[in-house]
């Protein structure tokens, strides 16, 4: 009702202050304009004067309704959510309306792989909304044939093919395909072997030989090595001399395995072939290239029972004859325990069997040479016991290795140019004791000392045998008290007696036999001391007659 009120008051003041400023009295020339209503505006009428205008407003009526039917998408619908459009009025461009608008359908998009198939496993396919990106569908893809390979490349080598392997990431399948041949071995000419390759070619076919007395006591080693598939081992006549049995090891493996017979053996030529039961076993070729001074050797060995000692020289002398053998000087170092292990060529071929070496000189060192073996007979084969047997008949006095009371035997230095072997006997019950020395010269026994002294009686005897001569007696001399004292001068007795007979060019100097003497009686003194110590028997050096 205000809003009513309110434009008429306006008009008649506005009417008021025309008439007011009318100059003139006049009648009023009129013009009429209407002004009609609309959705936002009251119409009204305007009348003015032309004369002094004067205007004069009428009010024409109410505000009209909104004109126009134009509808307008405000929101649009999609698969998720529905949307909405509004009336606009054309006059006002107010929104007088509205309505909500349907949700659409989804909109296929396309198949999309959300897990690869493999060889082992299937996969998934899924189609996807391609408005609101939800999945509308899923199918399984079967497993395929197809592998995913890792490759690795295998050369060939001068043994075997070579070939790529190709095994599957997924599963356990795996195949080899790309074969190629071997690779032709390279001459010596064009490739020689270098010290290593030599090394590595022969290391297989090495083994330790460990020999032992009829009591199970080892008592020497010395090495040899396979010359078939099928076992046989080639090593010096002497490694295996008075042995009651022989076990080997090999480098290979380590396994060890008995000596089952000796299939043939050179006592003079100090060589012997002997079989243990085994196949396919990696073996060394015998050269049969002539050998020169100034050739490169190498020996691989044992020696003081330290296996896998491989070591290199030259020849010194391609032939030369020691104690009546044939043999091959060298400077290539060898100790007690390499021998009967191979002297070999630049080819790392058999050219001689490592056997001896003199202790005071300068690399002076002999291989018997390698046709030895190739000319043994080997047709007789015999047993070690046997061969153990056949040696007690060439050396009756050996027979004492059986008496029950041996403590202590030392051949470390047999089969070396000049050595000794000794024999400790105790008999604990009637406090007996005998040391049995022999002088041994390439393996050879050329003396023997045998000393006996009876602790009850203080009884000391002593005897000289010359071996070379039939065991023909030397001296035998029976004193009484004071053995000690005695024992040193006897004792050395037997040296002056070797180094009167066999001071020449080819034995051993004088100076050189009181040095073994002197060595060898600190080792019977020292090694008998120790065992009368550990041997709970209560007897001590001094109980003999020794101060030592």
């Amino acid at each position: 009702m205000l809003k009513k009120v309110i434009p008429i008051i306006f008009l008649i003041i506005i009417a008021i202050f025309a008439l007011s400023s009318c100059k003139e009295e006049h009648e009023h020339d009129y013009t009429e304009m209407v002004y009609p209503s609309n959705c936002s505006e009251n119409g009204y009428t305007q009348k003015l004067c032309t004369i002094c205008g004067d205007e004069l407003l009428y009010d024409f009526g109410p505000k009209g309704k909104h004109t126009g039917d134009v509808w307008i998408v405000a929101k649009e619908p999609t698969c998720q959510t529905p949307g909405s459009e509004e009336k606009i009025c054309t006059t006002c461009n107010k929104v007088v309306d509205s309505r909500p608008i349907e949700k659409l359908g989804h909109v296929n998009g396309k198949w999309t792989v959300t897990k690869n198939p493999t060889c082992k496993d299937t996969g998934t396919e899924k189609l996807f909304c391609s408005s609101c990106g939800i999945d509308l569908e899923t199918k399984t893809l079967a497993v395929t044939d197809e592998h995913d390979f890792r490759t690795v490349v295998t050369a060939p080598t001068t043994e075997s093919e070579g070939y790529t392997t190709y095994s599957c990431k997924v599963c356990d399948f795996s195949k080899k395909d790309d074969y190629v041949s071997k690779i032709e071995a390279p001459s010596i000419e064009d490739a020689p072997l270098t010290n290593g390759e030599i090394y590595e070619l022969v290391r297989n076919a090495m083994v330790r030989i460990d020999a032992y007395d009829k009591k199970g006591h080892r008592y020497s080693l010395g090495s040899g090595f396979f010359i078939s598939n099928d076992g046989k081992i080639a090593t010096n006549y002497h490694v295996i001399e008075c042995a009651y049995s022989l076990k080997v090891t090999l480098y290979s493996d380590d396994s060890t395995h008995t000596v089952t017979s000796v299939l043939g053996y050179d006592k003079d030529g100090d060589v012997a072939i002997i079989q243990i039961e085994k196949q396919n076993t990696p073996y060394l070729e015998i050269s049969t290239d002539p050998v020169k001074t100034g050739d490169t050797v190498y020996t691989l060995g044992s020696p003081l029972g330290v296996m896998d000692v491989f070591t290199m020289g030259t020849v010194s002398n391609p032939s030369v004859t020691v104690g009546g053998v044939d043999c091959i000087a060298l400077t290539a170092p060898i100790s007690s325990g390499n021998s009967g292990g191979p002297l070999l060529n630049a080819d790392g071929k058999v050219i001689g069997i490592n056997s001896m070496t003199i202790p005071d000189a300068q690399n002076l060192n002999f291989a018997i040479k390698a046709n030895k073996i190739t000319n043994l007979n080997t047709k007789s084969p015999i047993t070690v016991a046997t061969l153990y047997n056949n040696t007690l008949s060439d050396n009756a006095f050996e027979v004492l290795a059986e008496d029950e009371y041996i403590i202590y035997v030392d051949r470390s230095s047999s089969g070396e140019q000049l050595g000794y072997e000794i024999y400790y006997m105790l008999n604990t019950e009637t406090s007996e004791l005998t040391i049995r020395l022999y002088i041994v010269q390439y393996s050879k026994r050329l003396y023997m000392a045998e000393l006996y002294l009876d602790g009850i009686y203080d009884e000391y005897t002593y005897t000289m045998y010359d071996l070379s001569l039939n065991q023909t007696t030397i001296m035998s001399l029976v004193k009484v008290k004071k053995p000690a004292q005695n024992f040193i001068t006897d004792y050395n007795n037997l040296f002056d007696v070797v180094t009167f007979r066999y001071n020449d060019s080819d034995n051993p100097s004088a100076s050189y036999m009181k040095q073994l003497y002197f060595a060898s009686y600190q080792t019977i003194m020292q090694n008998l001391k120790e065992y009368l110590a550990n041997s709970g028997t209560g007897l001590t050096m001094s109980h003999f007659g020794f101060n030592f």
